[in-house]
């Protein structure tokens, strides 16, 4: 079913063929895998990561 989902997700918002993800639930998980993409994806140093925060 997830991979379902982010295929048909993939396609809506024009992404390249052969897309990955995972589907998070609400809370603390979704808010950590934001905050790991956020830290590896970015050119973020590592010593600005305490600046990063999830606000709700």
């Amino acid at each position: 079913m997830e991979k379902v989902v982010i295929s048909y997700l993939a396609e809506e918002f024009s992404y390249n063929e052969g897309v990955t993800g995972f589907v998070a639930s609400e809370g603390s998980m979704g808010d950590l895998t934001a905050l790991v993409k956020a830290c590896t994806s970015s050119e973020i140093e590592e010593k600005d990561f305490h600046r990063l925060a999830v606000n709700h």
